[in-house]
């Protein structure tokens, strides 16, 4: 009995020295709360030989994240460089689309249903990426040009400056601030003669 309660404890120790040193090696890349502020997504990277991997994670913000109020919504092993990261949540926060911009294998661009809890096409949330981008880093048509008027891009250009300016914008916290885009429902008031509303893509 007692050789069983040792073994027992031994495999309890090693699963929480693995948690633990989970928690230590991996970083918040981003961080961002849903328009209601009910949802909080974080993009991790964590470290995979010379470089890193990631993984984005879903929670409500209501509960807390080491006690598994938390849920991967997409991983990554491969090799990675994880560089300006954007969030994008729809006006009614039932979905939410992430991009990040990746110089060694490709950028992700990912989408994920938050009523039905599956992923989605990223073609539902690339034009408020888009928007985002333009908004938060108040890109020029003159900027843009060169890249085909594409802020995406643009802002995953390095040589365009966005990253820098993005890392500056999140500084050691990791969170995104808000940024207010026009939405159609806007810009159909603005052209009736209605009161102009605008809505945060991300927080």
């Amino acid at each position: 009995m007692q050789v069983k309660k040792s073994i027992w404890l031994g495999v309890l120790s090693s699963l929480l020295v693995l948690a633990v040193c989970n928690r230590v090696l991996w970083r918040k890349h981003a961080v961002s709360v849903s328009r209601d502020g009910s949802f909080r997504l974080v993009v991790w990277a964590g470290p995979n030989g010379p470089d890193e991997s990631v993984r984005i994670c879903l929670s409500k913000t209501r509960w807390v994240e080491w006690l598994r109020g938390a849920w991967a919504i997409y991983r990554d092993p491969r090799d990675r460089l994880p560089d300006l990261t954007e969030v994008y949540w729809d006006s009614k926060s039932a979905s939410v689309g992430v991009l990040v911009c990746d110089s060694l294998a490709g950028n992700i661009l990912f989408a994920y249903d938050l009523l039905q809890k599956r992923p989605i096409s990223s073609e539902t949330v690339v034009d408020g990426i888009r928007q985002s981008l333009r908004a938060r880093y108040n890109l020029t048509e003159s900027q843009l040009r060169a890249y085909n008027d594409d802020p995406i891009k643009c802002a995953c250009d390095y040589a365009s400056g966005t990253s820098k300016r993005f890392r500056q914008l999140i500084g050691e916290s990791a969170n995104l601030p808000p940024v207010r885009v026009a939405t159609a429902e806007a810009q159909e008031s603005q052209e009736s003669g209605l009161p102009q509303s605008a809505t945060t893509s991300s927080k």
